[in-house]
């Protein structure tokens, strides 16, 4: 659906020149079947089921717990999708599953890092800088869903490619060609959002998109 928008450390990214017409279309489809739901009393963020599953796996299985995120690839309302770097015990998964209520459906994924990993591996990236002798890092994303760092190139080259991956290893870290980036203080001078905004509901389309593709993670 978007060429490019993540929400980095230290950089929020919003290319808007990747963000065509239909895909404004397909959002204000999304933003209003969301409103649908919520008018019919259907929460499409599941959060009762989130938060009991959630509060299940501190209390019983949180050593290999990985992260969660919403996937509304194959269903419009939504999979909350659970992931662990090991196996659960049968027990935890059937007591897991219990707690799912309609119209709420859950996954469990077997990943190889945490979130916590992933933000570490981040950090150390924008820690490192943004500018290179033959290129700059236009952005860096947690990608939860990939359980990788994405890390945004300019000029993308593979040799360029190649010196990321020397410097930060290729493990956690996918690096793709960049787009130009917006600071936060960019992004609260052009109006892109602010926190208030965000919790007053006083967003424009693409300040909808941000906060919208920021909840998946």
């Amino acid at each position: 659906m978007f060429k490019k928008l993540a929400v980095a450390g230290t950089v929020l990214i919003l290319t808007i020149s990747s963000l065509p017409t239909e895909a404004a279309a397909e959002q204000d489809n999304l933003d209003k079947q969301l409103q649908e739901w919520e008018d019919d009393g259907i929460d499409p963020n599941h959060t009762e089921v989130m938060e009991d599953v959630t509060a299940y796996i501190k209390e019983n299985a949180d050593e290999h717990f990985a992260g969660r995120f919403i996937d509304r690839k194959e269903r419009e309302l939504g999979v909350l999708v659970f992931l662990f770097t090991e196996p659960l015990a049968e027990e935890h998964e059937e007591n897991i599953y219990d707690l799912v209520e309609d119209p709420a459906e859950i996954e469990i994924r077997i990943v190889d890092y945490t979130e916590e990993d992933l933000l570490d591996k981040q950090a150390e990236i924008d820690a490192g800088g943004f500018n290179y002798n033959d290129f700059s890092i236009e952005h860096t994303a947690v990608s939860v869903t990939d359980t990788h760092v994405e890390v945004g190139i300019n000029p993308y080259t593979e040799e360029n490619a190649a010196v990321i991956y020397e410097e930060f290893g290729e493990e956690l870290v996918h690096v793709v060609e960049g787009a130009a980036a917006y600071t936060m203080n960019d992004v609260n001078e052009t109006g892109m959002s602010t926190a208030s905004e965000v919790e007053n509901g006083e967003l424009n389309f693409f300040q909808r998109i941000a906060a919208w593709f920021r909840g998946l993670f």
